[in-house]
């Protein structure tokens, strides 16, 4: 699979963008619970430091829906990221406005910044333009570190590239390259495993009963299609969002 990465581009002395995937599970305090994304984003940022450039981190937790959520800022985050790079990380209280530009463009080679959640803004999710092109204004290279949001279209996914050069971190790189051997040329036999509580995983799902030869289903998506096809599930969580497309699924469960 073909895509510019972080050796195709000259970094140093300039401000990079890192999109990171660093949405982790906290508790009702803001805790982490895992911070096995915060470690994955590591070397691309260190990377970046090594070659003397300025690394401003973009990133989202959870589903504030727009709103600011005490719970879901992204302080910890920048706290645990800090002690693992033994780095100070300075972290802002938001991600756009006079002060963030003020605190970047004084940014000295070999810094980092972190900002605050995206989704406090609902220009994320709507891939606001004006909201975009203010983010994109906040450096001169964007490195996608997040393939697990690849597919949405998104401000800080689609927007900003569409301002400023965009190259692959080496941890989307490293994903892509996998997905290309599962589909071009995989293994056989192929087993798939999905799971998670997203429906519209559903999609997904479909794509992969194509190429693969077994399909494991588990967490809420195998919970979705359980009650599609009627049967009674208790309290468990399921997104009953696409229970439609679930419903479709009732003769390829039955196929084994």
């Amino acid at each position: 699979m073909d895509f510019l990465n972080l050796d195709d581009v000259e970094v140093e002395g300039k401000t990079v963008i890192v999109r990171g995937g660093m949405d982790v599970s906290v508790d009702r305090e803001g805790n982490l619970v895992d911070d096995k994304r915060v470690v994955t984003c590591i070397p691309t940022i260190q990377n970046l430091l090594t070659r003397k450039a300025k690394v401003v981190l973009l990133l989202h937790i959870g589903r504030p829906k727009g709103r600011k959520v005490e719970r879901l800022r992204t302080d910890n985050v920048a706290k645990r990221l800090s002690r693992f790079m033994h780095r100070d990380i300075e972290k802002l209280d938001s991600c756009t406005g006079e002060e963030v530009r003020k605190k970047v463009k004084a940014m000295k080679p070999g810094e980092v910044i972190f900002l605050e959640n995206l989704r406090f803004h609902e220009g994320e999710k709507k891939n606001d333009e004006g909201f975009a092109k203010e983010l994109a204004s906040l450096g001169d290279i964007y490195v996608n570190e997040c393939f697990s949001v690849s597919h949405r279209k998104h401000a800080s996914m689609v927007g900003i590239p569409e301002h400023i050069p965009g190259v692959a971190g080496y941890g989307l790189g490293k994903e892509l390259e996998i997905l290309g051997r599962c589909t071009k040329n995989p293994e056989r036999p192929m087993v798939a495993i999905l799971g998670g509580v997203k429906a519209d995983k559903m999609n997904a799902l479909k794509k992969l009963l194509e190429k693969a030869d077994h399909v494991l289903i588990g967490g809420g998506l195998s919970l979705l299609l359980l009650r599609a096809q009627g049967y009674e599930i208790g309290n468990s969580k399921f997104d009953d969002e696409w229970l439609n497309g679930g419903a479709d699924m009732k003769g390829i469960t039955s196929n084994g």
